[in-house]
């Protein structure tokens, strides 16, 4: 099973229980990504170097996009594990983080249909082994 936790913004303190509205380590309101995998806060880390050396902007967890019928009617969502600006690039960069060995069968659908709905932007997969 997966392995939760919550990642202040303001002090980058790691919680594996769901943490109080104030983060107790710093004392302010402000926020907490969501991570639903110890891959996803490794990931979550390395976006953060990345972002102190001005490489990458606006770190965004568990964005939800919806996924729509050719009609427009809204079927489902397919949620994005870290969304953020690419300076370098001058692009938002999608991404989800999957293990080495599974991705599920309603992924892999989702970020088909994720690519094909929201083009150019696609999903870029990290794959790992945590």
């Amino acid at each position: 099973m997966a392995r939760r936790s919550w990642s202040c913004r303001g002090c980058h303190a790691h919680f594996e229980a769901k943490p109080p509205r104030v983060c107790p380590e710093c004392d302010k309101d402000a926020g907490f990504h969501y991570l639903g995998s110890g891959l996803e806060r490794q990931r979550l880390a390395e976006l953060r170097l990345l972002e102190s050396a001005g490489h990458v902007d606006q770190i965004q967890t568990q964005v939800r996009y919806p996924l729509k019928s050719r009609t427009g009617a809204v079927i489902t969502h397919y949620v994005a594990d870290f969304v953020y600006l690419d300076k370098r690039e001058q692009r938002t960069r999608i991404e989800d983080t999957k293990p080495e060995a599974h991705m599920s069968p309603e992924s892999k659908m989702k970020i088909r249909w994720f690519n094909a709905d929201y083009a150019p932007q696609s999903v870029t997969i990290i794959k790992g082994t945590k």
